[in-house]
């Protein structure tokens, strides 16, 4: 991170780099929503690991806690302004869209400070990627216990829940009351303004897929994007628009459900 002196340069490759060799811990995740006692005491040592940066950093497995942990400390190493925010998260969003926290949809995310002085949201633990595949009928597996024969997606690090502001991050997560977290809605730093990852019309999509095109290695074409067009029409909008492309034969589309118009759209 040092090689970056730009701060949202750094924040990204920290966030990438964090959310590629972290693998989120299923199995931690499970037994903690099996204990009534919130102080975790009751959980084995590898469990409680995965709630801390250690178990996320030098384990590489953990749950949303380890994920936010680890990140406000790397940012705070960095020298950008970072906090880890808990609260409580809308269960039908998440890791490939679906997630289970638990009965009590507990979670932990970021704010982080950038140099427009706002503060931006972030979850890594929702934006990672990783582990999700399509199978021979082209559905989404999250997690399978073989990927044998399975599509990867070639994404392993998505940007949905990256420096949102307090608006956009609200729509499904809710912080705790215990603390006031502020409350800006700066969009400077977004990722998709910043990467130029706004999609309105057909040449906007084509120019985004050509570069992502150069880039794969496989024949597929993995590309993430923010448009306005929400809806079921978007998804054959999209499809319609990359015919023109030509050389795929299926597209799988996907995007969270807080509305904001995020997209992540695999072709093979």
């Amino acid at each position: 991170a040092a090689g970056y002196a730009d701060l949202y340069e750094r924040e990204q490759f920290l966030y990438d780099t964090l959310v590629t060799q972290v693998a989120y811990d299923y199995r931690a995740a499970k037994s903690s929503s099996d204990v009534v006692n919130e102080t975790q005491t009751d959980l084995s040592l590898e469990d409680r690991l995965a709630h801390t940066a250690y178990g996320a950093i030098v384990s590489g497995m953990a749950v949303c806690d380890g994920y936010a942990s680890a990140f406000q400390l790397l940012c705070n190493y960095a020298g950008i302004e970072a906090a880890t925010v808990l609260g409580r998260v809308d269960p039908r969003d998440g890791i490939g869209g679906t997630v289970d926290m638990g009965d009590q949809d507990n979670h932990a995310w970021n704010f982080v400070r950038m140099e427009d002085g706002a503060a931006y949201y972030c979850d890594p633990t929702w934006d990672d990627n990783g582990d999700v595949y399509l199978n021979d009928k082209g559905q989404m597996v999250e997690a399978p216990f073989s990927a044998q024969g399975m599509r990867d997606l070639g994404a392993p690090v998505l940007h949905r829940y990256f420096n949102l502001n307090y608006e956009e991050i609200s729509r499904n997560h809710i912080a705790n009351s215990t603390f006031v977290y502020p409350q800006d809605t700066a969009a400077t730093y977004g990722y998709y303004l910043q990467s130029g990852k706004i999609v309105e019309n057909e040449a906007q999509l084509l120019t985004l897929a050509q570069q992502a095109q150069q880039t794969s290695a496989d024949g597929t074409l993995a590309l993430e994007f923010r448009s306005s067009r929400t809806g079921k029409d978007a998804s054959a909008t999209f499809a319609r628009w990359f015919e023109t492309m030509g050389g795929y034969s299926n597209m799988f589309l996907s995007t969270p459900e807080n509305g904001l118009g995020c997209y992540f759209i695999f072709l093979y």
